[in-house]
């Protein structure tokens, strides 16, 4: 129930609809008034497009050039001539998404960018219908119907950012959501092929990879598997593992970026970029090991926290399989402590114990993934990578789908509207003072998922969870 009585049901149904009919018109009268390749305000008009674009042409004609900036600079300005463009917009993408690119220049680049246009918006109506289906069906017959979905997300800043950069943010959340919905019915093969299908973003796959490693999900791990190798594979079949060498030393270039004039710093997303932000220049050396060192950390905390959510499952599980379905009354009622029949454990050997058991024991035996796992999952990137732009804010729509189906919360809508209008208005605020202010936004939704439970395993309550740990180790 809504307690803010600024949030009243007419706010929350039109102020979407004016904030999307104000930005999109924008976008229009900027189409209308361009000059060539450059929008009325003066920016080029799909840059992220050309710089695909430019990466699949020359993986075709100069796979060896392919991250020579002079070289990509030339190409691009050949392909919007007559238009002089102000600037590089540079491709820092791994090899083999150069080599996917390839198929961008079957067209001529304008077709191309009104093509992919058209897939972006098909991409974005079907992941939006699909996601709709999994909010509880008292939204969706109520404040949020499916058209009033679609003005939230087609109206949300960061969506629009990216669809006149030319970004493939549309084509991630596509298969961000079919990886959800494969994992939601059991079928985790297909889920990893369509992760492997992602690893045009490599980050935005970590979070899954980490948790299905550490609960054992072998079947989707081998779908990745499968379509990485075929896709890494060919690219280093045709042009050979160099080029992945020198991807690999941009590194300290692209946060080089964060402090160049007229780069846009307040479109980055992640705590990092606002953290090289704040810092003065002179420390640039220090980025790129920070970034390494902040990488593996988000790593090992993602792990933990996947072994731990893996350990409260079979605790879970094992207790009810002693002691049958739990009555409702017993959760309510104070449980009598369990007769002890050895000497007392250790909190941690409890822990060491049942980490043994999963490793030996079948995957069968352990509990379905909670849902907050795949919450986790979509906003690891944008929390722990060194380098994730605006357009990618937009993983946080089947974030909160999944928040409001996995339980009632009073924190849900405030934390929605808080996402909404940050990604509209922290990026303005930090435009002038040269500021990656849109970082706080992935911050505070992780703080939201942890102050009101939605991070504990599906359905596990603290006090019920603790008893029935005794029961396994106590009995």
């Amino acid at each position: 129930m809504n307690k803010i009585p600024f949030l009243t049901p007419r706010r929350l149904r039109d102020y979407p609809r004016l904030i999307g009919i104000a930005l999109w018109a924008a976008w229009g009268l900027e189409v209308l008034l361009r000059h060539g390749w450059l929008g009325g305000l003066g920016q080029v008009i799909g840059s992220d497009f050309i710089a695909y674009y430019q990466a699949g042409w020359l993986d075709r004609f100069h796979p060896d050039l392919l991250y020579d900036f002079q070289t990509q600079d030339q190409v691009q300005q050949t392909l919007t001539a007559p238009t002089p463009l102000p600037g590089l917009t540079p491709f820092f993408s791994p090899p083999h998404v150069a080599l996917a690119c390839r198929v961008l220049t079957v067209l001529p680049l304008p077709a191309a960018l009104v093509t992919w246009w058209g897939l972006t918006l098909l991409l974005t109506l079907h992941a939006a219908w699909r996601l709709w289906y999994l909010l509880p069906p008292d939204l969706r017959s109520g404040p949020l119907p499916l058209p009033q979905f679609l003005v939230l997300i087609f109206s949300f800043f960061p969506f629009l950012v990216g669809w006149r950069m030319g970004q493939n943010h549309a084509l991630t959340l596509w298969l961000v959501v079919g990886i959800l919905e494969m994992e939601r019915t059991g079928r985790p093969l297909l889920a990893g092929i369509l992760a492997g299908l992602l690893l045009y973003k490599p980050h935005f796959v970590l979070g899954f990879l980490i948790l299905w490693t550490v609960w054992r999900e072998w079947r989707a791990l081998a779908g990745f598997g499968a379509v990485a190798g075929a896709w890494v594979g060919a690219d280093l079949a045709l042009h050979g593992p160099a080029r992945y060498g020198e991807y690999l030393a941009l590194n300290p270039t692209l946060l080089g970026l964060l402090k160049t004039g007229g780069f846009p710093a307040f479109a980055q997303v992640t705590p990092f970029s606002l953290l090289v932000t704040l810092l003065p220049g002179r420390s640039q050396p220090l980025w790129s090991p920070l970034s390494g060192l902040w990488l593996l950390a988000g790593c090992l905390a993602m792990g933990s926290w996947g072994i731990q959510q893996m350990v409260s499952g079979v605790a879970l599980r094992g207790a009810d399989a002693r002691e049958g379905k739990e009555p409702p009354a017993l959760r309510e009622q104070p449980q009598e402590p369990p007769r002890r029949m050895g000497p007392k454990i250790h909190p941690v050997w409890r822990k060491i114990y049942l980490a043994m058991y999963l490793a030996l024991c079948r995957p069968e035996s352990v509990s379905p993934r909670p849902t907050s796992g795949w919450m986790l999952a979509l906003l690891f990137p944008l929390l722990v990578a060194p380098y994730t732009q605006l357009h990618d804010l937009l993983l946080l729509v089947p974030l909160l789908v999944l928040w409001a189906a996995r339980e009632p919360s009073r924190c849900l809508l405030p934390t929605t509207v808080a996402v909404y209008l940050g990604g509209l208005f922290l990026p303005l605020l930090g435009a002038p003072l040269g500021l990656a202010l849109p970082a706080l936004i992935p911050v505070g939704v992780l703080f939201a998922l942890i102050r009101c439970g939605a991070m504990r395993r599906d359905g596990a309550h603290p006090k019920t969870q603790r008893h029935k740990e005794s029961l396994i180790f106590n009995c």
